[in-house]
């Protein structure tokens, strides 16, 4: 009797206030396995790198990031690319925040801090998705992770994880293979930095969504599903 090849193990870093039901709707068949990896304790992009580093040591893995998740997959490769074996960046272009993005921030954690934040709205949960995907099932699935998670970790998660490099110049210089996938309307995403690194690196592969949807594991469960099943099964 031949001998069943092992399944591929793909591991998946979540968004800011994200957790593992950010993935819940991705359906792969039974050669590709999926493993949520909660985002590490840290005060700052460093330290959560580090943290992440120890819990995969020794391993050479498919990694998927998903929006502040895309970045900190990205920045793991980059300073251990011997723990990656491809990185897929959904929703995310690894660079420096925006000033504008910096200040609302800033904005925001003083709302938190000072227990002004009263949680996810509907209408907030709305703002990151796409008109066309916009259901009511999506925006409660973002309201109750974001309630799971509570106002300290997102004051911690905030915290750590504004101050962040461009990591276009060694993402460019990698040999590990890199996808990215994003909606062209994206106000999160910095659709021209993602064609930098395309242009810089012809080997990156993109798969561009029209729209401006932001939580595409949960709008785009389909199409995401079977992309990271093609990614992870295809030298």
């Amino acid at each position: 009797m031949a001998e069943q090849e092992q399944p591929v193990d793909i591991y998946l870093l979540p968004g800011t206030m994200c957790n593992k039901a950010l993935w819940q709707h991705l359906v792969t068949p039974s050669s590709v396995r999926l493993h949520h990896l909660p985002i590490s304790a840290g005060e700052s992009i460093d330290d959560i790198v580090d943290n992440l580093r120890q819990r995969l040591s020794g391993m050479n893995i498919p990694l998927v990031g998903f929006s502040l998740g895309g970045y900190l997959a990205a920045s793991l490769t980059s300073r251990y690319p011997e723990l990656v074996s491809k990185l897929m960046i959904i929703s995310n272009s690894p660079c420096a925040l925006s000033h504008a993005e910096i200040s609302h921030r800033k904005l925001l954690l003083s709302a938190l801090q000072s227990g002004k934040y009263q949680g996810m709205t509907e209408r907030k949960a709305a703002a990151f998705l796409d008109p066309e995907t916009c259901s009511q099932s999506i925006i409660e699935i973002m309201m109750d992770m974001d309630a799971q998670l509570g106002r300290e970790e997102f004051i911690r998660q905030i915290s750590a994880t504004t101050e962040r490099d461009d990591l276009l110049d060694v993402l460019s210089q990698l040999t590990v293979p890199i996808s990215l996938v994003y909606s062209k309307h994206d106000p999160l995403v910095d659709v021209p930095w993602c064609e930098s690194l395309v242009a810089s690196r012809q080997s990156v592969q993109q798969k561009v969504f029209d729209g401006k949807g932001h939580m595409l594991p949960l709008e785009k469960a389909n199409l995401i599903s079977n992309f990271i099943t093609q990614w992870a099964t295809t030298d």
